[in-house]
């Protein structure tokens, strides 16, 4: 489905629900990985409005949705009959934390899929859900996100130091970037050579579905273990814009 930079085209989303009959829509509202853009208010609306006209079931995956400090509704808000609504732990306190819940559409669905999720997965882990509970409950949850916030902010500040004159898409609170390749290398060159340096890097090919990927690449910002290795990693990638190996090249 096309995009554009309030979320997904609504007129080819209906087109699609017209023409194909879709089984679900899968969107990614918030920090959208990888060109981290977040869904507008009405785009959400308008989403809902037009899968619950055509009975479309919605998987709103929300994996950062409490990254950013201003909230907007999820989608599950406007059709909460037809929402499978997604979000959990690893991507906003630590990636240990392999914790996560689903707010299905109702409780007959909530019965399909944890039948489902047993089958697949057996169960998750009581410590670490235990772990969790804890954290929520006596605040330090929210200690660790406003550091992770912090800590996201002086990345991002980095980011647009470096890279910025690139034209880049990344958000203060987000912990990756969007950068268009404009230079003598290949996209898939670029990311090659940059994560033969140890820089996080993923040519858009990985998240393309219709085999017209954009010339652009994905940086990890969350990656390096401070910000002095943040800083160096954003330098080599400006340096490797600046000045290009032959584009077919992926070692020194």
């Amino acid at each position: 489905m096309a995009l554009d930079e309030d979320g997904p085209d609504v007129e080819a989303f209906e087109h699609a629900c017209k023409t194909l009959g879709p089984k679900a829509v899968y969107c990614n509202p918030t920090l959208l990985n990888p060109t981290t853009a977040t869904m507008s208010l009405a785009r959400r609306e308008a989403l809902a409005d037009v899968a619950l006209r055509y009975s479309v079931p919605i998987i709103e995956d929300d994996a950062y949705a409490m990254l950013p400090r201003r909230k907007i509704p999820p989608v599950a808000t406007f059709a909460p009959e037809l929402t499978y609504y997604i979000t959990g732990f690893s991507k906003c306190l630590g990636a240990g934390l392999r914790s996560a819940y689903v707010c299905s559409p109702n409780e007959r669905m909530s019965q399909r899929l944890a039948g489902a999720l047993r089958a697949t997965t057996v169960m998750s882990s009581p410590v670490t859900n235990a772990l969790v509970k804890r954290w929520v409950q006596d605040g330090t949850a929210e200690t660790v996100l406003d550091a992770v916030r912090a800590e996201s902010g002086a990345r991002h500040e980095l980011a647009l130091k470096h890279l910025g004159r690139y034209g880049i898409a990344a958000q203060p609170e987000g912990f990756h970037l969007w950068l268009p390749v404009a230079s003598a290398w290949s996209t898939v060159g670029f990311a090659s050579y940059l994560r033969l340096q140890g820089v996080g890097v993923v040519a858009s090919a990985a998240f393309s579905t219709d085999g017209n990927p954009p010339d652009a690449v994905r940086v990890c910002l969350g990656g390096p273990m401070n910000l002095d290795e943040c800083g160096r990693a954003l330098r080599l990638i400006a340096e490797t814009i600046e000045h290009p190996l032959h584009p077919h090249a992926t070692v020194m």
